[in-house]
């Protein structure tokens, strides 16, 4: 595990549930959306996790607390792409298999990330590709 920041917030966050509840219970601000927004690239996925259209998305940026639902989703999300990204070891590969075709999952991992069981579902897969269980 990796330790600092990813997406303005702790790796921890992403590894350790309790410290993922905390961050939640805590608030994630308006600016990690931003973040996850402009290193992801995927807007849309966000905008639909945010419960938004692409015209009023944008002032999620200026808030200072996201709900807790917001907040988790949001962060649920970022953990799929951290995980990627640990996995393959290439913040590059890792965004080009979260939005590839991949035949285990019958889909592109992306179009799961809109929902928490999907959001599993790809984890799982990711850990199955660090086991060796997938290529």
């Amino acid at each position: 595990m990796t330790s600092g920041k990813v997406f303005g917030i702790e790796t921890e966050v992403f590894h350790n549930s309790l410290t993922f509840i905390q961050k939640v219970r805590q608030g994630v601000p308006g600016n990690v959306l931003r973040t996850a927004v402009e290193e992801t690239g995927k807007r849309d996925l966000f905008v639909v996790l945010m419960g938004s259209n692409s015209s009023h998305f944008s002032r999620f940026y200026k808030k200072n607390r996201l709900n807790n639902l917001q907040g988790e989703q949001i962060l649920d999300t970022l953990r799929v792409f951290v995980l990627a990204r640990e996995v393959f070891e290439d913040k590059d590969i890792a965004h080009e298999w979260i939005s590839s075709p991949i035949a285990a999952l019958g889909c592109k991992p992306i179009d799961l990330c809109t929902t928490f069981e999907g959001r599993r579902l790809v984890c799982n897969t990711l850990a199955k590709i660090e086991r060796g269980e997938f290529s």
